[in-house]
């Protein structure tokens, strides 16, 4: 399952396991083979080779994503300037926020691809979290200085992304924050949160992030079954407002637990 959007609403809705896994952004070839240590292989814990390729995986789908983002925006604000005579404001507004995510995207993009060509794995600090039971929930996602943690946010031309991997494996639920080394100072207070709290409030600190920042993402029909349905609400609340809005209606977490 995944998020849809549809009336001013969010909802959940089934696709298939290999539809909502597979990102088109590189032909079948170069996929298979950039990405077989991850793709082919298990996760070997900390391995750099593999905490580099699935930071790079995140940020070519999220560079992706915005890339499609622009045009959408673009050929919305054409396309209502020509029935109402004006631009609209708010498009206006994200048309400018994916540009300039794309420019920054684009910037780290060449320093990934460079890294890669020369094995240059020690480009990024990786820091992992285990859950030692397997949930059905996956995330390959970027995103920038996370609101609840931070008084301020980052000027739209001045962004710095983590890159964000959640998959489960033999058992296990790996959590994998990522960033370029030179951020490593910049996000170290929210990369190193979820050590400070117990088993319970880093799966609520977790799901609060998936709800704040992460717009793709999927979890499995079984799991989102056994959420409550207020936390189901919450969820859809949060994503929502998030979604459009620049600051949060609280810093408080919502109980919300993704991981079950």
């Amino acid at each position: 399952m995944c998020v849809k959007l549809g009336d001013g609403k969010a909802f959940m809705q089934k696709v298939g396991r290999k539809k909502a896994t597979t990102f088109t952004g590189f032909c079948h070839k170069h996929d298979g083979e950039i990405f077989k240590p991850i793709e082919s292989q298990y996760y070997l814990a900390n391995n750099k080779e593999q905490n580099f390729l699935f930071a790079y995986r995140a940020l070519a789908k999220e560079w992706h994503a915005k890339k499609f983002s622009v045009n959408a925006y673009q050929n919305g604000i054409k396309e209502l300037k020509r029935i109402h005579g004006e631009k609209p404001e708010h498009l206006q507004v994200m048309l400018y926020g994916a540009r300039c995510a794309v420019n920054q995207m684009e910037s780290d993009r060449k320093i990934f691809n460079h890294a890669l060509k020369t094995k240059n794995y020690d480009l990024i600090y990786s820091r992992l979290y285990t859950f030692h039971e397997e949930y059905h929930i996956a995330v390959s996602s970027t995103f920038n200085l996370i609101e609840i943690l931070c008084k301020e946010e980052p000027s739209l031309g001045d962004k710095k992304y983590i890159y964000f991997t959640i998959f489960p494996q033999n058992g296990k639920t790996y959590i994998l924050f990522s960033c370029l080394k030179k951020y490593r100072k910049h996000f170290s207070k929210l990369m190193n949160e979820p050590k400070n709290l117990s088993i319970e409030q880093r799966k609520i600190f977790l799901s609060n992030i998936i709800a704040i920042h992460i717009e793709n993402f999927v979890i499995s029909p079984l799991s989102y079954a056994r959420l409550t349905e207020d936390e189901k609400q919450s969820f859809k609340e949060l994503y929502m407002y998030t979604l459009y809005q620049s600051s949060l209606p609280s810093k408080k977490l919502q109980k919300i637990n993704l991981f079950k």
